[in-house]
């Protein structure tokens, strides 16, 4: 398995490919854009885990969702008594915030000395502070705004699945699109193969198996997980039934497990009654089935990436093993 940053074009099929293209947003990429900007705070539901897609955002609250993709996003400081604008005074929630993203140049406000926290943030708005977090400055854009900005954001890919206008205000959904095409696009002075997103030291990884915790194994240290691309640290909220599943895999700060999305692979959990020469009779969902099993396919068992040939020997009845079929129905 290859271990590479994720990019849209294959998340559309729950893998990643580093070329630059259009994209079409399908159910699983949403389920790839959610996970990626909930595992680096940038976008949240409510207490019910909605994001509430339709609603529209505000410049306030694009200002937040702004600073957390930035080199700032730590630096978050609240306690000032001051105010930068007549209508974002140092009592307004999204002070910290605002401040952060005016002195870093990231968003602007008004001549008047307003910023207008509570109106709808417009496109061009928002494609110019996502240019700007990508390194791009008013050289880069010429005379024309907001055409210059609009036009360098469909090139590298930040307006893609945005159906929306200069002028139009957007939506949580809009911004969901926009801020994860931002993360995964190439910065300004970016090789091909780079990503916005390793700036935030967030890694995604394709094809990955999440092998056992320490309820499965123990020899898994407890507060971590064990996939085919290394053991992270989890929280108490980790959702055991993924264990056995394939598919992407966000990893924070290098080593905290950030996020999961089961690819569209078909991941069976057996348990085994014998074994018979490149298979085993094994129970699924309650019935006896015999599951063909090649000698060279590729196994995970404890620490180790081995070969199914390898580890057959060590299988007995009652072992529980998951199979991982592709789109083919191959293990």
């Amino acid at each position: 398995m290859k271990k590479r940053l994720i990019s849209l074009i294959t998340i559309i099929t729950i893998l990643f490919s580093l070329t630059a293209t259009s994209h079409v947003y399908a159910e699983n990429s949403y389920n790839e854009m959610t996970m990626l900007v909930g595992a680096l705070d940038i976008m949240t539901g409510d207490e019910n885990g909605n994001l509430n897609l339709e609603c529209f955002v505000s410049r306030a609250e694009f200002a937040k969702i702004a600073v957390a993709m930035s080199q700032y996003r730590n630096m978050v400081a609240t306690g000032s008594s001051t105010s930068m604008f007549t209508d974002v005074t140092f009592k307004h929630w999204a002070s910290p915030y605002v401040r952060l993203a005016v002195i870093n140049g990231i968003f602007m406000g008004y001549p008047d000395g307003t910023f207008k926290p509570d109106s709808t943030v417009l496109l061009e708005e928002a494609v110019t502070v996502m240019l700007r977090l990508a390194g791009y400055t008013d050289e880069d854009f010429g005379n024309s705004w907001p055409y210059g900005q609009v036009g360098i954001a469909k090139g590298n890919g930040i307006l893609d699945g945005v159906n929306k206008s200069i002028g139009t205000e957007l939506t949580r959904e809009d911004i969901l699109k926009i801020a994860y095409n931002t993360l995964i696009s190439t910065p300004k002075g970016g090789n091909i193969n780079s990503k916005y997103l390793e700036k935030l030291d967030c890694n995604f990884y394709e094809d990955t198996v999440i092998i056992a915790t320490n309820e499965q194994n123990t020899g898994v240290a407890p507060g971590y997980v064990q996939t085919s691309n290394g053991t992270f640290k989890i929280d108490g909220g980790f959702d055991q039934s993924i264990v056995g599943s394939k598919g992407s895999l966000a990893v924070v700060n290098g080593n905290y497990f950030g996020g999961f999305a089961k690819s569209g692979a078909n991941v069976e959990k057996l348990v085994i009654y014998s074994k018979l020469d490149n298979a085993v009779m094994a129970y699924s969902n309650g019935a006896m089935v015999k599951v063909d099993i090649d000698g060279k396919t590729t196994a995970y068992q404890d620490s180790e990436v081995t070969t199914y040939r390898n580890i057959e020997a060590s299988l007995k009845t009652g072992d529980t093993i998951y199979v991982v079929r592709n789109q083919n129905n191959r293990i």
